[in-house]
C-alpha cells in the first residue's frame, strides 16, 4: 500500500479503488452489525477518498520517501511522481471532490 502513493497517477487510482472498496465494506459490516462508531476511512456516507488520501500521503507516505530520497538521490523521480499526487488529491479536496 505504501508504494501505490509514488506510482503513476493512473495505476494508483486503481489501487485506490481497491482499497476504498475493502474499508467501505469493513464499514458497511460495522453499520449492518450496530456498531455506534465506525472504523477510521471506512464509512461510505461519509469518507472522502480524496481527503483520505492527502492525510495518508503527507502524514505516512511523503515523510518516509523524502527519507528514502535524502538517502539515495537516485530515488527524486519518485518522490516528484508522489508530491504531483499529493497536489492532485488536494486539489481534488479543495473543490470537494471524491
Amino acid at each position: 500500500d505504501i508504494s501505490n502513493p509514488a506510482r503513476s497517477l493512473h495505476v494508483y487510482e486503481t489501487w485506490i479503488e481497491g482499497v476504498m472498496c475493502e474499508f467501505f465494506t469493513q464499514g458497511d459490516f460495522e453499520r449492518s452489525r450496530g456498531l455506534t462508531s465506525i472504523s477510521m476511512n471506512c464509512d461510505r456516507h461519509a469518507v472522502s477518498t480524496a481527503k483520505c488520501q492527502v492525510g495518508f500521503i503527507s502524514f505516512l507516505v511523503l515523510p518516509l520517501y523524502k527519507a528514502l530520497a535524502s538517502y539515495s538521490p537516485s530515488l527524486q523521480p519518485v518522490l516528484d511522481t508522489l508530491e504531483a499526487n499529493l497536489a492532485h488529491f488536494k486539489k481534488l479536496d479543495a473543490a470537494g471532490q471524491s
